[in-house]
């Protein structure tokens, strides 16, 4: 006889998912074992909701330390529907992290000195 399975979400790793219709959502862990949705930025500044349809597909994304749980798209949106969220993306392939421009340094005018 096996043991059953843990009441409440489990943070991945796990091989197949225990329904087909379920997705890997990936999560932030909280204070007092509370989980949070992680979501994204579309290129317009809207939020929106993350899944996965494979744990390889989530890796890729967002690398391999990141946790998840098993959601059905009907649960999520209830989740995100609060946060003003009503998009979700499948398997969205990471953005590129812009990197801050370097300030370009103010020249006194007249001397060809840079200010300090």
């Amino acid at each position: 006889m096996s043991d059953p399975e843990p009441a409440g979400p489990a943070v991945g790793p796990r091989q197949a998912p225990p329904d087909r219709r379920l997705r890997l959502v990936p999560v932030t862990p909280g204070r007092a074992g509370a989980l949070a949705l992680r979501t994204g930025r579309l290129p317009s500044g809207q939020r929106t909701g993350l899944a996965f349809t494979s744990e390889a597909a989530l890796r890729a994304a967002l690398g391999p330390e990141q946790p998840w749980v098993w959601l059905s798209e009907p649960v999520l949106r209830e989740l995100l529907r609060p946060l003003g969220v009503d998009q979700i993306r499948l398997d969205p392939l990471a953005a590129p992290v812009a990197r801050p421009a370097r300030p370009v340094p103010a020249r006194t005018p007249g001397t060809g000195l840079t200010a300090a």
